[in-house]
């Protein structure tokens, strides 16, 4: 047995075995057969014939080590990875899920042929494990693509705008998550800067998840160095964040309303309060407010 896996294992790193593997690969593939590939045929096969020859590398050095074929074992991990990371890419490259399980087929299909004076035969179940961690692999990258998508998506719909010139006021939209909200403060930390603004507004009733995610907006907030100077008025859930606010000791910083219309209402007889008091000076808060409210009435 152990003679039988070294003659394998020399097989697997032969070129002939290697080239007849991708040959078949292509035959039995619909994305190679049709050419349709998402990049150059011949640059993805070339990529593809570099990860194969990994995979049987990898493969060769695992039967050598342990004298069974057990994809589980640990002498096969890396074998296995290699073969899952290839089903990925395949993915990546606008290959068909297909492709990569044909990558599975045609492996056996040479090991079957070429190893058949050797000894027994590779067990079918081995071939099976194989085929279930590249679809598995394949359907991940699927998913991680749809992901990096999504959240890309999410980054750009979150928008800073400035409906009076030091109003600086962030939207916040959909399910963004940690990422897409501390870029998105960051856009809008910039604008206050460069504008000097006092106070900035944001906006979260166009959230799916309104607790949840201006909780976070609150934590980031707090913790942001840069925002230490400015005053945040925060639309959206405010009754699940007073007692945050309560216990940070932001209070003076942090105004809280449910809605625009109630930020309005309020600001707007705040604003008249501090003229009678302090007369014509520099815009405040609820000066901003009143500012923002206006623009979105008229638009």
């Amino acid at each position: 047995m152990a003679a039988a896996h070294g003659q394998i294992a020399m097989l697997l790193q032969s070129e002939t075995l290697l080239s007849e593997w991708l040959e078949r690969v292509r035959r039995k593939g619909w994305s190679l057969r049709a050419g349709r590939p998402g990049g150059e045929p011949g640059q993805v096969m070339d990529v593809l014939r570099e990860r194969c020859r990994h995979v049987l590398r990898t493969l060769a050095q695992a039967v050598a080590d342990t004298g069974a074929f057990e994809a589980g074992s640990a002498s096969f991990r890396e074998p296995v990875q290699s073969l899952a990371f290839t089903a990925g890419w395949m993915e990546g490259a606008g290959l068909a899920v297909t492709d990569a399980l044909a990558l599975v087929h045609a492996l056996e299909e040479v090991l079957l042929d070429a190893a058949a004076d050797a000894g027994p035969p590779i067990p079918h179940p081995f071939f099976e494990a194989l085929a279930q961690a590249a679809s598995e692999a394949y359907c991940a990258a699927i998913q991680q693509r749809a992901h990096a998508r999504y959240r890309d998506a999410m980054e750009k719909a979150q928008l800073v705008a400035s409906p009076h010139p030091r109003l600086p006021c962030l939207f916040l939209v959909g399910d963004p998550d940690l990422q897409a909200l501390d870029d998105a403060i960051g856009r809008l930390m910039m604008v206050a800067m460069m504008s000097e603004a006092k106070a900035v507004v944001i906006d979260g009733t166009g959230l799916l998840e309104h607790e949840r995610v201006m909780g976070s907006v609150l934590e980031l907030l707090l913790d942001d160095s840069r925002a230490l100077p400015t005053r945040f008025v925060l639309v959206g859930a405010a009754t699940a964040m007073r007692a945050e606010v309560a216990r940070s000791g932001a209070g003076d910083r942090v105004a809280l309303f449910e809605t625009l219309a109630e930020a309005r209402s309020r600001s707007c007889a705040g604003r008249r309060r501090a003229d009678a008091r302090v007369g014509a000076r520099a815009l405040t808060a609820s000066r901003f407010l009143c500012t923002l409210c206006a623009h979105r009435e008229a638009g």
